[in-house]
């Protein structure tokens, strides 16, 4: 079991949030668990309109603009691990994301074009260590439309990967230094979504 909890925390979409999901799952319904997050996930993967949504902005954030169609990815793997808010939620973590970017930035720490590679590759390597890891990728893959290699070298490289990677660079980052941990709560209510799409704003 603790094997098929390292591969679903590193293979969905929102990594930390679907660990939480099958935290209590058993040996005998893991595959149930993961053909449900594979069903939800199909509906904003291979939504008609995916490719429009793809340019479409949902909002912008220090600057930075987020597409309608990773936000509603993200606000999917929120709905499907049990949240209550899934598009706040969503919100929440972008905020977290694009700050902790530039951060990364401002102090020189972020990950290179090698480093994001490396990541995915070992990513995978965990993940298909396992029977059940492979088994639980193919049914999370399905939903996702995209095979083995698209999601890997392709997907969690440029979607994934970087976010993932950061977030490690920074803790590793504020520790050798001896510096104050980042403070979410502070990030929250500092960090504000500008030109919220209005299709989003009824929903949080």
């Amino acid at each position: 079991m603790k094997k098929f909890l390292i591969s679903i925390s590193v293979m969905c979409v929102l990594i930390l949030t679907i660990a939480v999901a099958v935290t209590a799952a058993s040996e005998t319904d893991y595959k149930s668990l993961a053909q449900n997050v594979s069903n939800g996930l199909k509906s904003v993967f291979q939504d008609e309109n995916a490719a429009k949504k793809s340019v479409e902005v949902a909002g912008i954030i220090l600057g930075e603009e987020v597409s309608s169609q990773q936000f509603e990815i993200r606000a999917k793997a929120y709905e499907l691990t049990g949240s209550k808010a899934p598009y706040t939620d969503a919100w929440n973590s972008f905020k977290i994301q694009v700050y902790e970017h530039q951060y990364a930035k401002e102090h020189g720490i972020l990950p290179s074009e090698e480093e994001i590679k490396t990541f995915s590759s070992e990513m995978r390597k965990a993940v298909e260590s396992s029977p059940e890891g492979r088994e639980v990728q193919k049914i999370l893959f399905e939903g996702m439309g995209m095979t083995a290699d698209e999601y890997w070298n392709d997907y969690k490289i440029k979607y994934e990967a970087p976010y993932h990677l950061t977030k490690i660079k920074i803790n590793d980052y504020i520790t050798a230094n001896k510096l104050e941990a980042l403070d979410e709560t502070t990030i929250l209510k500092e960090v504000v979504v500008e030109k919220m799409d209005p299709i989003y704003e009824n929903k949080i």
